[in-house]
């Protein structure tokens, strides 16, 4: 068989390369697919007069393009109507090749019942089959309908509102919704809102509707060509380094199978991969390393071809490390002869105030009661944060280091002004005794008759905060939250975040996720106490440390597990805020014992 145009032009490079490293003028010497051996065989043997070499070609495309290629082409021809044409078809978000069989089907039946109709330039619309189930949450309270997809407040979901009672969940897993006409949308409403209505009579199950594709037939489809299908998707995303990985370890698998022979074909053997731009060198050179084969000692030399050059995988793999290396190196010298940044710096302070203000159940509980101070002087006794140490590059301009997130220091803080207000109710009770006898089950029925209760025996049941310290499971959570009367989705940002669950009537329910306790609590937080917060809202330092701070540091820390080199590539962080929760009255607060 004659060598096609890529694999001599692959073998003129290896020949180049072996001139270079053995001298001499090497080129083909026998055409091993000429000699119809029954073995399998290398491409050709090159040589110089005085030594032959072994070569085998590979060209490397990553699986992932090579499978899309595929695909696009099985759909072109399997799809394609018996009336010819040619078509764009146009899934739902979310859709990804290869289709499966089953929808091959569907869709090839859709498209050969609605291209006939179309002309060229017109579009239409394919059904799609679709199946989910209505959960419901409450059937009291303001209509509310959500999906797992666009929301309660999409436009898919607005209209239906209006026609619903009570408050409901569909379940409908899989691609985004996708309607093209108005009349498959309006039967789709008409169907979630009759499964809403057999769900308040308790049936759940399954219900059925349908979708819908866009089909485009293209403006000219007369021109002789032979027409098709084309499905406007991708592939699932891919790693590109693991799919060239993939590639260049199957073809390395095929090629050395091809150098067992006793004796070998020639004194040196040669495999040649051809890079492209979908499997360029750098990870080509890395696959080849991580190729594990007994095999492997059998070749001399793998090879890549990238654009005009020829290079050694293994040299190729050396030069990459040496790069990221000096990187590494120029990197560590910039971070530590460069200041801190102030806008850097900046925006981990604004980063972390709005993650308090996201995460801040404590000031969003106090604020909702009116029990919220704000005071301009500072008061260093009521200042907790941090004083650690952390690297420096996030802090640098022009490193390669991601901004540090305020994020994580904003919940520390949060959970730390949670267990302060945790102390105090156990305080409360520890000095007034005010526990209602017995144990409650910690299910939202038995949660919140005791809560009642309790709130009653304080006479302020419209005030009482609800405050559950003890560790719930999720499935506890969302069924305590579809038992609210506004559950946490549902909260206006005064009160939305993570710890509120929702609200009873006009009762919060805060959830301190306590390991350790079984308590829950009914506190006239007016009564209570407030939470006062004293100026600075954050007192932020970021200091870099030289070399002189650096050794006083290890002096004064013999135990400190670091270096001065490491600790000059450091900085130091010192923030804090200052919250007081002044308590008044502790007999405003109540508890009773949830079981385990």
């Amino acid at each position: 068989m004659a060598l096609t145009e890529q694999e001599r032009r692959c073998i003129v490079f290896a020949c180049r390369y072996l001139g270079e490293h053995y001298a001499g003028d090497w080129s083909i010497r026998e055409n091993l697919d000429d000699c119809k051996l029954p073995e399998p065989t290398p491409e050709v043997i090159v040589g110089n007069g005085t030594k032959t070499a072994a070569v085998e070609v590979k060209r490397i495309v990553d699986f992932a393009s090579r499978d899309y290629i595929a695909y696009l082409r099985n759909n072109e021809r399997v799809l394609t109507p018996s009336c010819g044409g040619s078509y764009y078809l146009c899934p739902a978000l979310g859709f990804s090749l290869p289709m499966s069989s089953r929808l091959q089907r569907l869709v090839r039946k859709e498209i050969g019942r609605v291209a006939p109709a179309l002309s060229p330039g017109q579009k239409g619309a394919i059904r799609i089959p679709r199946q989910g189930h209505i959960s419901p949450i409450s059937s009291s309270g303001p209509p509310f309908i959500s999906c797992l997809h666009g929301g309660p407040y999409s436009d898919l979901m607005s209209r239906i509102r209006e026609r619903i009672s009570g408050k409901f969940m569909l379940i409908d897993e899989g691609l985004e919704h996708c309607f093209i006409t108005q009349e498959c949308k309006d039967a789709f409403e008409e169907a979630v809102v009759a499964a809403c209505n057999r769900s308040l009579e308790g049936d759940t199950g399954d219900f059925n509707w349908d979708e819908e594709w866009e089909l485009v037939r293209t403006a000219k489809d007369d021109d002789g060509s032979r027409g098709g299908v084309w499905v406007l998707a991708t592939t699932g995303a891919h790693s590109m380094q693991a799919s060239v990985e993939q590639c260049v370890h199957a073809a390395l698998d095929n090629a050395v199978r091809k150098f067992r022979r006793t004796p070998p074909w020639a004194e040196i053997q040669v495999i040649v991969l051809e890079a492209s731009s979908m499997a360029p060198a750098s990870l080509a050179a890395s696959a080849v390393k991580t190729f594990q084969s007994q095999a492997k000692g059998l070749i001399n030399h793998i090879l890549i071809v990238e654009g005009e050059d020829v290079k050694e995988a293994s040299a190729i793999v050396a030069s990459l490390e040496r790069e990221a290396e000096a990187e590494q190196e120029r990197q560590q010298t910039h971070i530590l002869e460069s200041p801190v940044s102030e806008a850097r710096v900046q925006r981990f302070e604004d980063d972390y105030l709005k993650g308090r203000r996201e995460i801040g159940a404590t000031e969003k509980v106090f604020r909702y009661y009116g029990a919220f101070q704000h005071k301009t002087k500072p008061n260093r006794l009521a200042s907790f944060g941090f004083n650690t140490l952390v690297n420096k590059g996030p802090f640098v301009d022009g490193s390669n280091w991601l901004d540090l997130r305020g994020w994580e220091f904003a919940v520390a803080e949060e959970r730390y002004l949670l267990k302060k207000l945790h102390d105090c109710l156990a305080e409360s009770i520890n000095r007034t005794g005010q526990t209602m006898p017995g144990t409650v089950a910690a299910q939202p029925e038995g949660i919140l008759d005791a809560a009642k209760r309790m709130a009653e025996l304080s006479g302020e049941r419209s005030k009482s905060l609800i405050v559950i310290a003890a560790h719930l499971d999720i499935d506890a959570i969302v069924s305590l939250e579809k038992a609210l009367t506004t559950p946490r989705w549902e909260l206006a940002d005064e009160l939305r975040t993570n710890r509120i669950l929702g609200k009873i009537e006009d009762c919060p329910v805060l959830h301190l996720n306590d390991q350790d306790s079984r308590s829950l609590y009914i506190v006239d937080i007016p009564r209570f106490a407030s939470l006062i917060q004293y100026d600075p809202l954050v007192d932020l330092q970021v200091s870099a440390i030289d070399e002189v701070t650096a050794k006083r540091m290890l002096e004064d820390n013999p135990d400190l597990k670091l270096d001065v080199s490491t600790l000059l590539s450091m900085v130091r962080i010192t923030l804090y805020q200052s919250y007081e929760i002044q308590m008044h009255d502790q007999r405003a607060v109540r508890t009773t014992k949830l079981l385990s």
